[in-house]
């Protein structure tokens, strides 16, 4: 997967990401080995591929405990990652 420089910038930089930049590790384990991968019903060449995580980290010293799921929704043409978010659930 490819996550380019421009578009990583964007998302962390937007203040409701900027927690993303501590969860780096994470968006690589839910690519690479997602619980699941679910085609994407607005767009046929996108795929959303989710991991769940006992903990996010969503700032400096700041860490939720979960659960709570990462999404990342690639194009899957040429491999780019076009989003990510996170969402806690309730317990």
């Amino acid at each position: 997967m490819i996550l380019h420089k421009k578009t990583w910038d964007f998302k962390r930089n937007k203040p409701e990401r900027w927690h993303l930049t501590h969860n780096f590790d994470k968006i690589k384990e839910a690519v690479r080995k997602p619980d699941f991968i679910k085609q994407s019903k607005k767009n046929p060449k996108s795929k959303l591929y989710n991991k769940r995580f006992d903990t996010i980290i969503i700032g400096n010293g700041i860490t939720l405990t979960g659960p709570g799921h990462l999404f990342v929704v690639v194009i899957l043409d040429d491999k780019f990652i076009q989003t990510i978010y996170t969402k806690l659930l309730k317990k």
